[in-house]
């Protein structure tokens, strides 16, 4: 037997009443779980998203990094300019942002896998800093 396709247009909603309710419990359950694969799906790529954000987008470049350093050790030896003092609270300012747009982004990868931040940090390998 052939088999041709007919495309039409059809309002499903108002299609729903007309149906047996066993064939309306079977569809409910399709797309019940249409929709979970469906949300899965956006949920994983939305924490890959996320995770990609925090590696690429919330640390010191590398040449801001290793000059924190730089002037952090000066300071420590006394022998920071004004000027250099200043360079050193913008980027300590810029390190405090990025600090806060990292934890943004962990609860936000928290609440999408629901579990504790501490818990992701733990799965993530991420230690906390110990304040003296």
């Amino acid at each position: 037997m052939s088999k041709i396709q007919i495309s039409t247009e059809i309002d499903l909603l108002s299609v729903l009443p007309q149906l047996d309710t066993s064939d309306l419990e079977r569809y409910a359950k399709e797309i019940a779980k249409l929709l979970a694969q469906r949300k899965t799906k956006s949920k994983k790529a939305k924490i890959a998203d996320l995770l990609q954000n925090l590696n690429e987008k919330c640390v010191l470049s590398e040449k801001d990094s290793s000059r924190f350093y730089e002037l952090r050790t000066k300071r420590t030896k006394e022998e920071l300019a004004p000027k250099e003092l200043k360079e050193l609270f913008k980027l300590i300012k810029a390190e405090e942002n990025l600090r806060i747009k990292r934890i943004k982004i962990l609860g936000e990868i928290s609440k999408l896998r629901n579990i504790p931040l501490a818990k992701l940090n733990k799965e993530l390998g991420i230690k906390i800093a110990k304040r003296a």
